[in-house]
């Protein structure tokens, strides 16, 4: 494909009056607790449970069942480089009092003149805001291919992520499309949590045609929150694209 970088910057909020934000008891501060990051394996063995106990959607695409956390404000980036599949019925949510502050996606690396799909799956890592403890991964819908990567972890529970960057590969008409190609989230203090993606090169450039996407959740907000679309196998000798689609949900942060 051409090295080639077009450039959006786009952010679509949507606020809601929902209920449910997390607090501090009695209006006290909670300070931050550091944080162990989980391995590859780790974040493997908890994409393969959720498959093994989720509900499946119209598409026959796996997700995860929705939970039941309130949110206040839905953030979509729009993260959209091509338009194939559909998004899960609702977001998958950090479970009350935890946000992300991980990431790990399941990524295919370049398949040379074979149908390439990049990102298929991903996971944030949800943590306690008070104690760092992990209460979980959280995944929306899933792919099919690729290894398992992870990323750096925020460095105290005082640091949660708040946005994200995407690149995404747009229709290529007749040619491979590939969906989502790499994605990074940013932290409330400006930290990156990224992976070793299998398509930059350290000096962050690549041969593939990328859109780069930003949102942001507002002001005293974090990411408790992920739902995505993917596309179903399309068969034998058919354009496969699997994740092209993510949108985040934002809860109040104290």
């Amino acid at each position: 494909m051409n090295r080639t970088r077009l450039i959006f910057s786009g952010l679509l909020l949507v606020t809601t009056a929902c209920a449910g934000a997390d607090e501090a008891e009695d209006g006290a501060s909670i300070v931050g607790a550091p944080l162990t990051a989980l391995t590859a394996a780790e974040f493997e063995a908890d994409m393969n449970s959720k498959r093994a106990d989720t509900e499946l959607s119209t598409d026959g695409v796996t997700q995860k069942a929705c939970g039941i956390r309130s949110f206040q404000s839905t953030v979509q980036g729009p993260f959209d480089g091509v338009n194939y599949g559909s998004y899960a019925t609702c977001f998958d949510m950090c479970p009350a009092g935890s946000f992300v502050y991980q990431l790990a996606v399941r990524d295919e690396d370049e398949q040379g003149g074979g149908d390439d799909t990049a990102i298929n799956t991903i996971e944030f890592g949800c943590f306690n805001r008070s104690d760092g403890m992990f209460r979980g991964g959280i995944t929306s819908k899933q792919g099919f291919w690729g290894d398992v990567y992870v990323s750096n972890i925020a460095g105290s529970t005082d640091d949660p992520a708040v946005g994200a960057d995407v690149w995404q590969v747009p229709s290529q008409g007749n040619h491979d499309d590939a969906g989502m190609l790499m994605l990074q989230l940013r932290t409330r203090f400006n930290n990156v949590l990224q992976y070793d993606s299998v398509h930059f090169t350290s000096l962050g450039t690549t041969n593939w045609q990328t859109v780069d996407q930003h949102a942001s959740c507002p002001s005293g907000q974090a990411i408790c929150g992920l739902e995505t679309r993917v596309e179903s196998k399309r068969g034998t000798s058919i354009d496969d694209t699997t994740l092209n689609g993510l949108r985040l949900a934002c809860c109040t942060f104290q």
